[in-house]
């Protein structure tokens, strides 16, 4: 999954209509964990990423094994490369992270990564209103809102 979204950077960085300095990634949920490690990776040119409700931990990944939805071989590596979470330190691009201030299962994970270690770029934690799912919209007017103060 990461995988692909770096190849879909990469291939978007080299359009003539794109602009190489202003690629940004944001995702909600899952999608927004694949942002955050996203920002992990030196070799994907983006400006930054974001996320509404994508601070997952590993407890997570156990949660879903229950009923079969994760789609790799659950064990403690993997879980480990899919996640910001314990890797904080080794962000190679700023990550915006916003989280519904009623998304309860996040507060752990939230409260750990904004203890974590900082390495040479930031991991923004900005609590906004809603839960899981509703705190999407106000999640992405903030992302959008920030991107276009950087012209």
């Amino acid at each position: 999954e990461v995988d692909d979204a770096r190849a879909a950077v990469q291939w978007l960085h080299q359009q003539p209509f794109v602009d190489p300095n202003r690629i940004y990634t944001f995702g909600h949920s899952i999608g927004g964990g694949v942002s955050a490690v996203l920002g992990l990776l030196d070799n994907v040119p983006i400006r930054h990423g974001g996320s509404s409700g994508g601070l997952y931990d590993h407890t997570t990944f156990l949660v879903w094994q229950i009923d079969e939805t994760v789609p790799f071989k659950n064990s403690p590596k993997e879980r480990s490369v899919r996640l910001l979470h314990g890797n904080v330190k080794h962000l190679q691009h700023p990550h915006y992270a916003y989280v519904g201030i009623e998304d309860v299962p996040f507060d752990e994970s939230v409260t750990a990564m904004s203890q974590e270690p900082k390495g040479a770029h930031p991991l923004v934690i900005e609590r906004v209103p809603g839960d899981h799912f509703s705190s999407f919209d106000e999640s992405i007017r903030r992302y959008l809102k920030l991107t276009q103060q950087e012209r």
